[in-house]
């Protein structure tokens, strides 16, 4: 089983993985005054045009940090937000074959409130919860996306992955 030491979110790491935004403390380029001020396009999802975004809540419950199954969605970003707990996101590099390693793997703790876009392609796995007993995160994927663009993959023992906190 290979280990992944928990990594804080920082663009550097990040960046072939996705895109992400604090959208509890927004800043940057803003339009308007208070009391109302719009942040715009913190987070750009590259969805077909033909497409309707969805929005769902995946409610996760404390279990123990082992990634035994990645998905992948070739064709589609996916957005992720906690909404009331930081989380662990396991992501991988985008691959056909999957070879996930300890080497081109990372664990990153995304911050509640912080959007995360990941790139089509990502190896990714449902999120785990880190300072509650259960994180309700947003999930925003094209309508049916389960159904038509997901990639599931279960890993043998010995190519699992344990996130270390």
């Amino acid at each position: 089983m290979y280990q992944l030491k928990l990594e804080p979110l920082n663009l550097e790491s990040f960046h072939e993985f996705g895109t992400f935004a604090d959208m509890l403390s927004p800043s940057g380029i803003q339009s308007g005054q208070t009391p109302a001020i719009f942040w715009p396009d913190k987070v750009v999802a590259n969805f077909h045009l033909q497409d309707r975004v969805a929005f769902g809540v995946s409610e996760v419950s404390d279990r123990p940090k082992v990634v035994a199954a990645m998905e992948i969605h070739e064709h589609t970003c996916e957005i992720i937000m906690p909404l009331n707990s930081d989380v662990a996101l396991f992501v991988g590099p985008p691959m056909r074959i999957v070879n996930a390693t300890d080497e081109n793997c990372h664990a990153f703790r995304i911050p509640k409130g912080t959007m995360v876009c990941l790139r089509p392609g990502t190896l990714h796995c449902s999120c785990y919860t880190l300072n509650a007993e259960t994180a309700l995160v947003l999930i925003g994927l094209p309508e049916l996306n389960y159904r038509t663009d997901l990639i599931l993959i279960q890993l043998e023992d010995d190519k699992k992955f344990e996130i270390v906190i």
